[in-house]
């Protein structure tokens, strides 16, 4: 089969992993129903990229491909499955994000981050490094799901730091998930430092808002009404920041 037709191929079980996700269609319900939340955002980016990397599996045999023909498949079908991945995972989250300012009364539009270019180059990189998919699959199972995960955690971290810059007091809050999906049988160290209540400038400094793949904690922000600002000292006017 030319390559060609195989990064087809790939494509379009992406998309049907996806349309065949009970998972997902119950997610997607939850936006409609306006009861989706950024632990929702995350699950749904987890089985959005469980759905690329099914069909990155079920395509690149490496008793079908030539090494030459699996990194021709892997330079060209990575890139444009992790824009498809950026492209439906900031959808939903913008999604969450709506439906959460207008929960909290915040006038404002949601944020959505750019992509991570970079970790669209590195992803593909260490993917075509390998000769064929069984010496890459674990890291590239590794990469795409913290590629889709880091949209959801960029999107939230960037929406509560418009809202702290336009003048609301902001509140991190990290609970962890009990294990850390990272280790099954011991606690996740990464996890639990970043676990509990933390001022806005607090979480970014200790990368409250990070996930390594497979990241189940829930993470979550609260914004209120900061301090006001006297404008017009002579009528005594004042408005929020």
């Amino acid at each position: 089969m030319a390559t060609d037709a195989i990064v087809n191929k790939i494509a379009r079980d992406f998309k049907a992993n996806i349309n065949g996700n009970t998972k997902i269609r119950s997610l997607q319900k939850k936006l409609r129903n306006s009861t989706a939340t950024y632990k929702d955002a995350n699950k749904y980016a987890m089985e959005v990229s469980t759905a690329l990397n099914n069909a990155l599996a079920a395509n690149l045999a490496d008793d079908a491909l030539t090494a030459a023909e699996y990194r021709a498949v892997v330079a060209e079908v990575l890139p444009s499955g992790l824009e498809a991945t950026y492209g439906t995972v900031s959808n939903y989250t913008k999604e969450v994000q709506t439906i959460l300012n207008k929960k909290a009364e915040i006038n404002l539009k949601a944020i959505v981050s750019k992509i991570d270019a970079g970790a669209v180059t590195l992803t593909t990189k260490n993917a075509v490094q390998a000769a064929a998919y069984s010496e890459a699959a674990g890291i590239i199972n590794h990469d795409t799901m913290n590629f889709a995960q880091n949209i959801t955690a960029r999107m939230m971290k960037d929406n509560a730091g418009f809202q702290k810059n336009v003048g609301y007091d902001v509140k991190v809050t990290r609970i962890y998930d009990d294990v850390g999906l990272r280790n099954r049988t011991q606690p996740c160290q990464f996890c639990e430092e970043r676990a509990g209540e933390w001022d806005y400038k607090d979480a970014l400094e200790l990368g409250v808002f990070a996930r390594h793949p497979g990241c189940g904690c829930t993470i979550i922000y609260t914004a209120e009404k900061g301090p006001q600002l006297q404008t017009e000292w002579e009528h005594n006017v004042w408005e929020n920041l």
